[in-house]
């Protein structure tokens, strides 16, 4: 396991937190834990959101971005007097090892063939040489880069405490670091400020910094001889167990919890996504935004909004269920003003297209824009304003190999004409492939047969043709492929939307 002292995001997002956690695992690596921690949630500006609403989101915030976890149950959260929140719930995963929670802990743990063990980076390579390269370490130049990066390790790790107990399928037959709980099982705790003490020592230690350095971008790995500082053995924190049969029923339980989230979800404001339109009348069109801009004499070189003159009207439609995205196919077909004159800029594509359509979060609304020429004198509002609003629906989504076998630039792969189109520093590449940008649903690096998932770091599309660029955990290999998830059966409908008498400010005409 390895922490990122440089990661001001997740310091931002989560302070300091106080973790307890308790595991109950299956032979097969199945299990559940009952998660309590107690933090300080902030966004990105630094502001505290202290509103129901901002402790709501928060916790649904934990909930949708936690890793591994099959289904949640008798979660409960609230508010504590100084401002921090409190979230307890209990998980369901299959498999350990790709257990994370949310910004909420700094233990990960592994579990394969009767053997518990602290996960010590991505690759499980506990105690190993670390980062030595045979290269002369300059130790007042990495204890330079330590002294540099120690107020941000302070930061994050300062007030964070973290404790976790296991119930075992099986008798322990030998264990290193782990402590005996008082109900038989295992436990260990983990608190910041024991870390940064542990690191002042290492770094104090020719020998250990010779042989491991210090890396600001990625702090250190545990290895032995941290883990023997940290929890009383030298060696990795790890686990054997003898035999044992299944604690509880997997399946059934997971079951329960994944009907009681349902709820859970509405609870904190989540709205259920609707079954897919269909071409079905839309629901409701209403004008919620107006832009009215006359042009001024040009010698003055002056445009009001930074607009050029024009009625521009933001239109929402509520469709009769879900949609995916609006296609540049929609538009406006008629635009009538009140004495007769129509509105319509003209009869270029360009201009008759809708504009800016974005879809609503429940995905049965849709935003978009209707530029028009500016109401000449007289004109006290819009007689008719029609048009259609072309959209597309997925019957599922599937999994795309792009058949790269390379991640240099313009190495090009086998499907959906993916080409890399650039490398960004360690971590970053862009991938140019024929799709929209709503077609994406995941990625994720493949490396040595394990997939990795990617975050999307933005893109550009024009014309069918999108290029994402994509941020990796770790440094990417060259020898790397993509794997995309993309929906799939898409289906499009045109569907015609209608308003009649209404003033310039939108609403209906007097």
């Amino acid at each position: 396991m390895r922490f990122v002292v440089v990661a001001v995001v997740s310091l931002f997002l989560v302070s300091c937190f106080e973790t307890e956690q308790s595991f109950t695992l299956n032979p097969d690596g199945s299990g559940k834990v009952r998660h309590v921690c107690v933090y300080q949630n902030v966004s990105l500006n630094g502001e505290d959101d202290q509103s129901e609403e901002g402790l709501k989101e928060a916790v649904a915030e934990v909930l949708k971005k936690s890793e591994g976890v099959d289904a949640w149950k008798d979660v409960e959260f609230k508010r504590l007097a100084d401002g921090r929140i409190r979230f307890e719930g209990t998980a369901y995963f299959k498999d350990l090892g790709k257990l994370e929670i949310n910004n909420q802990g700094m233990l990960k743990f592994r579990w394969k063939d009767g053997v518990l063990e602290l996960a010590m980076d991505e690759d499980g390579d506990a105690g190993d040489e670390g980062k030595a390269t045979g290269e002369k370490v300059n130790l007042q130049a990495e204890r330079a880069k330590y002294q540099q990066a120690k107020p941000m390790m302070a930061a994050m790790l300062g007030g964070m405490k973290h404790k976790a107990g296991f119930k075992l399928p099986g008798k322990v037959a030998e264990s290193t670091n782990f402590a005996k709980a008082a109900d038989g099982g295992l436990e260990l705790s983990f608190t910041g400020g024991r870390m940064i003490e542990v690191m002042d020592e290492l770094v104090a230690d020719d020998e250990w910094l010779t042989k491991r350095g210090f890396d600001s971008q990625e702090g250190p790995d545990f290895d032995d001889v941290m883990c023997g500082m940290l929890f009383g053995e030298e060696g990795p924190v790890r686990a054997k167990v003898a035999g044992g049969e299944p604690l509880f029923d997997y399946a059934a339980e997971v079951a329960v919890a994944k009907a009681e989230m349902a709820g859970l979800m509405k609870r904190l404001g989540e709205v259920p996504v609707a079954p897919p339109a269909a071409g079905q009348p839309l629901e409701e069109v209403r004008v919620v935004g107006v832009r009215l801009v006359d042009e001024l004499d040009k010698k003055l070189d002056l445009r009001p909004f930074y607009q050029e003159a024009g009625l521009t009207l933001a239109v929402y439609a509520r469709m009769a269920g879900s949609i995916l995205d609006v296609t540049d196919d929609s538009r406006v077909e008629a635009a009538v003003a009140s004495d007769g004159s129509s509105l319509l800029k003209s009869e270029r594509d360009w201009d008759s297209q809708l504009r800016s359509a974005r879809v609503a979060k429940t995905k049965d609304g849709v935003l978009f824009e209707v530029n028009l020429k500016a109401p000449g004198e007289g004109v006290t509002g819009i007689r008719e304003l029609s048009g259609t609003l072309q959209y597309r629906v997925s019957g599922k989504t599937k999994e795309v190999d792009l058949g790269i076998a390379s991640l240099t630039e313009g190495a090009k792969g086998a499907a959906m004409g993916a080409t890399v189109t650039a490398r960004d520093g360690e971590k970053r590449f862009s991938v140019k492939v024929k799709m929209r940008p709503d077609d994406l649903v995941g990625a994720w690096l493949v490396v040595g047969g394990e997939k990795r998932e990617l975050r999307r770091a933005g893109y550009g599309s024009s014309n069918g043709v999108t290029t994402f660029t994509f941020e990796a955990e770790e440094a990417l290999s060259d020898k790397a492929g993509v794997v995309m998830e993309v929906h799939d059966e898409l289906r499009t409908f045109d569907v015609p939307f209608r308003l009649e008498n209404i003033d310039l400010a939108g609403k209906p005409a007097k």
